[in-house]
């Protein structure tokens, strides 16, 4: 009943779709017959019949353009008279302007998107996760007919989320798509586990044997933190896995210096303690002691052990090891109980914060994959896309599937979801995103850049910058590079100055030669200019110039 109503509602949407769809067509053509078909004024006598053929012409002149504008041939002046030419040539209007306009209807995975994304789905969702981890728990407490109901309840559990895993696929269109977003991956996990459970009792596997893959499906219950009550679960878990990557760098930080602890324990104390269970004899006994000193479980009968290796019964105490033994242990508690934990705190304040829950930004929905975008917008998702800097984007491929997508009939713009799929089939450079997200690029940088820096491997084609690499120069810059630079006018002054000394110089000689020496020093010297106290001719070109 569920599936047949689904079947129903789908049905009603598309034929809704395509009815809306035919509506736009209908009101383009007639806009088109308006523009360019004007209502014929009344002629009289001879003036207006010419006035008519006048007309004619015009309206068969507009009609052509139109034609060639959609990628019609044009249509010559006699065939143009006849009304059937006429109909038909508008019949052919109306064709190639409802190419584009059919590009309104609903597809496939907008559509079970509509009915698998929405929040009535998801609350559906949410109760069977919660039934199905009702039922995990109490399998093994109950009779056995019971059990058996549980289990076989179990069974269908499964089989719901395997459809509706097949489902969320087909609103994301993809594989690819679907695994982009990060909560998929881990749903994807979860359901292979169940998935080969229920194989597995298909091909007649005893239950018992299943039972813990069967088990993992108990880790639902953190997909369903994503609806409603419990969403703020749902933005802790998202906030904790945000911080892993600096939680490990603290935790690497610790045992960095427990190990530096643990070495000095070691030559401290050796094999002097007695306790079997705190002790330095070995590196692993030694970071186990300082773990304990560390969480603070009974660290002072540790103390005391170490001081007492200096106060044996039968000599007196030594006073200077003991106070070292004690030093040891009140350092690295004070290290690890007011500098760990105080950084940790903070670590835990600074991603938690009230603010950030607030803040948490929205997932892509179903409108801003059908949003529209102009050339600059779509260069910048093809390179986040491609994982390349947006001057390495093809420019070819970006008009290609602007041209290829109609955008000029849509004022230059394309749909995102019609750019993704273009470069998703024609340029998904799988390979090049590969190596990308391996870390193989970062390192191959990094080689090229300072180990190669000195040697002759770097002159070799397979040892030339990538897209990215620090070093790497794009076709559009190169172009830039290669063009005359522009000078300023000093600079532009100068070199006249350094071409023309020769003549510069033949100029001071005739100054010279007719006695007006004496006014170009007084020039000179008003101007501020040191000339050549001996001969004028012999002073720096600039100051001639």
């Amino acid at each position: 009943t569920v599936f047949t109503a689904v079947r129903h509602s789908v049905a009603g949407m598309a034929e809704e779709a395509g009815a809306q769809g035919d509506r736009e067509v209908e009101e383009v053509v007639e806009a088109a017959m308006d523009e360019h078909h004007p209502p014929a004024e009344p002629k009289l006598g001879h003036v207006g019949h010419h006035h008519g053929h006048e007309e004619a012409e015009l309206q068969h002149e507009e009609e052509n353009r139109m034609r060639e504008s959609l990628g019609l041939p044009p249509l010559s002046a006699r065939s143009y008279s006849s009304g059937a030419s006429e109909a038909n040539s508008m019949n052919e209007i109306t064709h190639a302007v409802e190419k584009p306009a059919k590009k309104q209807k609903m597809d496939i995975p907008r559509l079970f998107a509509i009915i698998f994304r929405s929040e009535q789905f998801g609350a559906f969702v949410l109760l069977v996760i919660l039934g199905n981890a009702a039922t995990i728990a109490m399998i093994g407490a109950m009779s056995d007919t019971v059990d058996a109901i549980l289990r076989q309840a179990e069974y269908w559990f499964s089989v719901f989320f395997l459809i509706e895993f097949l489902c969320q696929v087909t609103c994301d269109g993809s594989l690819s798509k679907y695994f982009s977003h990060p909560e998929h991956n881990f749903d994807f996990i979860v359901q292979l586990f169940t998935t080969s459970a229920l194989i597995a009792e298909s091909a007649g596997a005893h239950p018992d044997n299943t039972s813990v893959l069967r088990s993992l499906a108990i880790l639902r219950l953190i997909r369903g933190c994503k609806y409603y009550f419990m969403r703020p679960l749902w933005l802790m878990l998202i906030k904790a896995v945000e911080s892993i990557n600096e939680i490990a760098n603290l935790i690497t930080f610790i045992a960095c210096t427990m190990c530096v602890f643990t070495v000095a324990g070691m030559i401290i104390f050796g094999g002097q303690l007695e306790n079997p269970r705190a002790n330095f004899s070995t590196f692993g006994r030694g970071m186990l002691t300082l773990f304990q000193v560390f969480t603070g479980d009974s660290w002072s009968g540790v103390l005391y052990e170490g001081m007492a290796v200096a106060c044996k019964e039968d000599e007196n105490c030594r006073v200077g090891e003991a106070f070292t033994f004690a030093s040891f242990y009140i350092t690295f508690l004070w290290v690890g109980q007011f500098v760990f934990i105080t950084m940790f705190l903070g670590l835990i304040l600074e991603n938690f914060s009230v603010e950030e829950f607030m803040t948490v930004p929205k997932p892509e929905t179903e409108e801003d994959m059908y949003r529209e975008l102009d050339i600059d917008e779509a260069t910048e998702i093809v390179a986040k896309y491609q994982m390349l800097p947006k001057e390495a984007v093809d420019d070819t491929m970006m008009l290609d599937v602007f041209n290829k997508n109609n955008a000029a009939f849509h004022e230059g713009l394309i749909q995102k979801n019609d750019l993704i799929r273009y470069v998703r089939k024609n340029a998904p450079m799988t390979r090049w995103c590969a190596l990308k997200k391996c870390g193989f690029v970062y390192a191959r940088s990094c080689v090229r850049n300072y180990l190669c820096c000195c040697l002759p491997l770097r002159n070799f084609s397979w040892m030339e910058p990538w897209p990215g690499d620090v070093d790497w120069v794009s076709d559009k810059e190169l172009e830039e590079a290669m063009e005359p630079p522009q000078l300023t006018r000093e600079e532009r002054e100068a070199a006249w100055v350094a071409a023309n000394e020769d003549e510069l110089r033949l100029y001071m000689a005739r100054l010279a030669k007719l006695g007006m020496e004496g006014e170009v020093r007084m020039v000179a010297r008003k101007e501020g200019l040191q000339l050549n106290p001996t001969d004028i001719r012999e002073s720096t070109p600039w100051v001639m110039y």
